[in-house]
């Protein structure tokens, strides 16, 4: 029975400190208190300008596979033979691309004997220090990212497929005042001609 106050304690420190580290959108998602920016050129020849980007919701640790060096025309990985996992961080990169959004890979992974296929398609990163590694990422992966409009403070919230990247510059990152934003927030809600 002693021990209730510390538990008490312990979720309401969690509750806090989990609250206090992410921004809640519109559409129910969460945004990182980190805020990365730039310019989304799309294959449709569509530009924005856009912040708080994040690829399937994340914007470090993004999960990949490189290119393997010796490929055939297939576009085929089979997991069971070898292959290079890599994690992709937006703080290290300058630019991603989809330099042919018709090149689809087949991904096999055998699982309890059974074989199971994944489409993934290739992203070129160019990093800040101007390496380029070509990686594969999911086919249906998003880029998440609010749309900077021109005629004032209003923001469009995207989410974009990766097949429909032509290129993503990231310009730059900011730290996020969560107290700040959410104090605004809440004026804008009251009071939305703010």
């Amino acid at each position: 029975m002693t021990h209730k106050p510390y538990v008490i304690c312990a979720i309401l420190s969690t509750i806090f400190l989990t609250g206090s580290s992410m921004q809640q959108s519109i559409l129910g998602t969460t945004k990182p208190n980190v805020n990365f920016y730039g310019k989304l050129e799309t294959h449709q020849g569509n530009v924005y300008s856009v912040e708080n980007i994040t690829i399937n919701s994340m914007f470090r640790q993004i999960p990949v596979y490189e290119v393997p060096k010796i490929t055939t025309d297939e576009h085929i990985l089979d997991l069971a033979k070898g292959y290079d996992k890599a994690e992709l961080d937006l703080a290290e990169m300058s630019e991603i691309a989809v330099p042919n959004q018709q090149a689809i890979w087949t991904v096999i992974e055998t699982r309890n004997k059974r074989k199971h296929e994944k489409k993934f398609i290739e992203i070129q990163v160019t990093y800040k220090d101007k390496t380029e590694r070509h990686y594969l990422i999911q086919e249906n992966s998003k880029i998440g990212c609010d749309q900077i409009m021109t005629s004032g403070p209003i923001e469009i919230e995207k989410n974009i497929s990766i097949i429909a990247i032509k290129t993503l510059n990231i310009e730059g990152f900011k730290y996020r005042d969560i107290g700040k934003q959410q104090e605004q927030d809440k004026k804008t809600t009251n009071n939305p001609s703010k």
